[in-house]
């Protein structure tokens, strides 16, 4: 059995909660405020606009986060 292949794996950068970001995934994108997040910011979620509801993004699966305001967010370091 092949082991299935996942994009680069790209970090969420840290951002603050009830913070106002911009994401992207596959064909969707949009912007939201984040609600919560892992400890380790593999996995966020965020509360839309416009209506589109609640949204977890995981990462490593071709989801890209990023603040609003680029200044913002606090880069992940390796």
């Amino acid at each position: 059995m092949q082991k299935r292949r996942y994009r680069n794996r790209v970090r969420h950068p840290r951002f603050d909660i009830g913070q106002h970001v911009r994401y992207s995934e596959g064909p969707e994108s949009g912007t939201g405020v984040v609600e919560a997040a892992t400890d380790d910011w593999a996995i966020v979620w965020l509360w839309t606009d416009c209506g589109k509801g609640r949204r977890m993004l995981l990462q490593g699966m071709g989801a890209i986060v990023a603040p609003i305001d680029e200044g913002a967010g606090k880069a992940v370091s390796d």
